[in-house]
């Protein structure tokens, strides 16, 4: 794998810590082309959490997920990202990264570990992420979720 493509892979894998740090959601869109989708797997997840299943089937655009991104990022107090393995296969212009992300939420004694595995299409210059597709750890993911929705219920309230 080229020097400039391991840095694309790990420059995505770690743009949600970057974003937080800088309290920035523009940020998790950086390596992005303008037209990425998004798509984060298994379905049956999302359909848990109340996603409609045609936006499931399309995933989110990089405004969208930005947006729900801003939302968090006041209840984030830190997160970190842990890079396990990252693969790249030339030919098809695809990409694999391994990661967990570590996360204390502002007021909540726990810390969350969601590991994930994404796969990444790159565009045709090799310079920009134009597809993703990531399947998250789905009990790790719903317990974040939970002590995050409590979060933003506490500060409706």
């Amino acid at each position: 794998m080229s020097d400039s493509t391991e840095n694309l892979i790990r420059q995505f894998a770690e743009s949600q810590a970057k974003a937080v740090q800088a309290r920035d959601p523009k940020l998790v869109s950086a390596t992005l082309a303008d037209n990425c989708r998004r798509l984060i797997a298994p379905a049956s997840f999302m359909r848990s959490m109340g996603v409609p299943v045609e936006m499931i089937a399309v995933g989110s655009s990089n405004e969208l997920y930005e947006q729900n991104f801003a939302m968090q990022l006041p209840l984030i107090d830190w997160t970190a990202c842990t890079i396990h393995d990252t693969s790249f296969d030339p030919e098809k212009g695809k990409a694999t990264v391994h990661l967990t992300h570590r996360i204390r939420l502002h007021g909540v004694e726990e810390k969350f570990a969601i590991e994930n595995l994404i796969l990444l299409d790159l565009d045709e210059s090799g310079r920009k992420i134009e597809k993703i597709l990531e399947f998250t750890d789905v009990a790790e993911s719903k317990r974040y979720m939970g002590a995050l929705q409590e979060l933003l219920a506490a500060k409706a309230e």
